[in-house]
This record gives C-alpha cells, sequence and structure tokens, in this order.
C-alpha cells in the first residue's frame, strides 16, 4: 500500500497555473477528508503561505483526525515572526505539534542562510513544535550541504523528473536513514489533465501521452508507476480536490515495472520540468 499524503495547497483559496482551482466549499472539503480518513491517509501537508488552507481545514469538524506538516520560508532574522505563525497555524488547526516543519525556499538561501535555517529548525524541535525536520528541494545540488540535522526531504519525482532517482547523494542521505517524500507526480496535474492550451505549450508532454498508448497504460497508471517502481521515495504526496480522484488513486493497483528504464530515453526540457519557469 502506498503512504500517501494529502497536499494542503488545493484547499487553499486559490492554487494552480494551468489547472487553477478555487475553494472548496465546506461541505465538499468535509467529505473529501472523511473518505480520505476511510481510505487510510491520515497526513496533510500545508505550508504558511497556502492562502487561507488551514483556516479551511479548521473550519471541518475532522481536522484534528489529520497529523499535520507544514513550512516556511526562511528569512534571517525573521525567525521570531516565524515561530510566531508556526504557533498560530499550529492552534488554528488544534493540534499538539506537527509531524515535521520543512524549509520551504531551501533553493535560494545561501550556505550561511542555509546553516542558520537548520539552527531555526533545531530550536523548533526543542520547543516541541515538531517532532521531524526537512527541507523542501527541487533539484539534486541542493542536497551537496546536507550532511546532519534533517530527516525528511521532500522533492519532486514523477514521469518527466526522475533525477533524485539517480543522485549518489540522495541515495547516500537515504542510507542513513534520511526520509524522501516525492511530490508533483502528476507534474503539478498537467499528465492527467491534458488541454490543448498545454499541448500548445509543451509539446514534449506528448511523449508520455505515447508511452502510455505504446504500452496500454492509462495516465494515471503511468504517473504512479513511477513512484511504485523506484526505492528512494517512501511516501507520495497527492492533491486532489473530488472524492473520485482519491478513490482511482488508491483503487490503482501497485505497479512495480521496468517502466524507468523503458522511458530512460525520453529527454524533457528544464522549462517543462521544472515549474518555477512557467
Amino acid at each position: 500500500m502506498r503512504q500517501l499524503i494529502l497536499g494542503g495547497a488545493q484547499f487553499a483559496d486559490s492554487y494552480g497555473k494551468f489547472i487553477p482551482i478555487t475553494k472548496l466549499p465546506l461541505e465538499k472539503l468535509e467529505t473529501l477528508l472523511q473518505h480520505s480518513l476511510e481510505y487510510g491517509i491520515q497526513e496533510i501537508d500545508l505550508a504558511l503561505n497556502y492562502l487561507n488552507a488551514d483556516k479551511n481545514l479548521a473550519s471541518t469538524r475532522v481536522a484534528k483526525s489529520f497529523s499535520y506538516s507544514t513550512k516556511f520560508s526562511y528569512q534571517m532574522g525573521k525567525e521570531g515572526e516565524i515561530i510566531d505563525l508556526l504557533l498560530s497555524q499550529r492552534e488554528l488547526i488544534g493540534i499538539e505539534s506537527f509531524s515535521t516543519i520543512f524549509v520551504h525556499n531551501w533553493f535560494e538561501l545561501s550556505y550561511r542562510d542555509q546553516e542558520a535555517a537548520k539552527s531555526l529548525l533545531e530550536i523548533l524541535v526543542n520547543m516541541n513544535l515538531a517532532s521531524k525536520v526537512g527541507i523542501s528541494v527541487y533539484e539534486v545540488d541542493e542536497l551537496e550541504n546536507i550532511e546532519s540535522g534533517i530527516t525528511v526531504i521532500q522533492a519532486p519525482l514523477s514521469f518527466i523528473n526522475r533525477q533524485f532517482l539517480s543522485s549518489e547523494k540522495a541515495k547516500s542521505l537515504n542510507s542513513v536513514g534520511v526520509k524522501f517524500q516525492a511530490r508533483s507526480i502528476f507534474h503539478q496535474g498537467l499528465l492527467l489533465n491534458p488541454s490543448q492550451e498545454i499541448l500548445e505549450k509543451f509539446p514534449e508532454i506528448q511523449n508520455f501521452f505515447e508511452y502510455c498508448a505504446l504500452n496500454n497504460l492509462s495516465f494515471l497508471q503511468a504517473a504512479l508507476g513511477v513512484f511504485d517502481s523506484q526505492n528512494l521515495f517512501s511516501s507520495l504526496l497527492i492533491g486532489t480536490t473530488h472524492v473520485n480522484q482519491i478513490k482511482q488513486i488508491v483503487d490503482t493497483p501497485i505497479l512495480i515495472s521496468d517502466i524507468l528504464e523503458r522511458s530512460s530515453y525520453l529527454n524533457f526540457s528544464a522549462d517543462f520540468s521544472d515549474p518555477r519557469r512557467w
């Protein structure tokens, strides 16, 4: 069974660029959360900058049934403000502590700021604000200064982007107990919801669709198959706003295959594989 985590960005007031999502009505949000629990999903991934996601979740009757991780963007000299925001979010949701707190903007920090951010993470653990601490990254180069003090790393994994699977640094960190969480398995939803706009902007996405057709796979099977067929990432973030989407993901059998090897000849540009460039 896949270890699934609900992405909290979809519960904000707005989210998404090519596939925009608007605020879920309370009744639909509560139904989605209740079904998620029934499907065995017990954690939600938040961030301080997900507009009102925490408030929207807190308005439901089942919010306290989940554990939560959250993320903050570090800025030197703003440590007190960050702590206050985390305390406020914890109080709003009504939990004792976060399962994990991540640094959200690791990629843009200097080495000095990264060390300072790790010191803040240590303070947060000592305050019992979190039991684990981590970083959210985009590229393998961002792992180079990590030797200790980090227990969880959130990184992209998809048919389009599997760079961390071949990273010796990632494998080394994983071998000493650092857990990797996969995000963007559906590449911000583009792999499951192709539109004419997406096809025109990113024509190379056709390589994914052609691979699915050639191998008699649905888009969902192929996307999840990338996660199923690797051994670096142990948990998977999924972003969804519909109960049926969760059911389809949970009901899709785990497919361990040679998909990574068979599709290794396909190359995707950085403009497509990195959402920061969209």
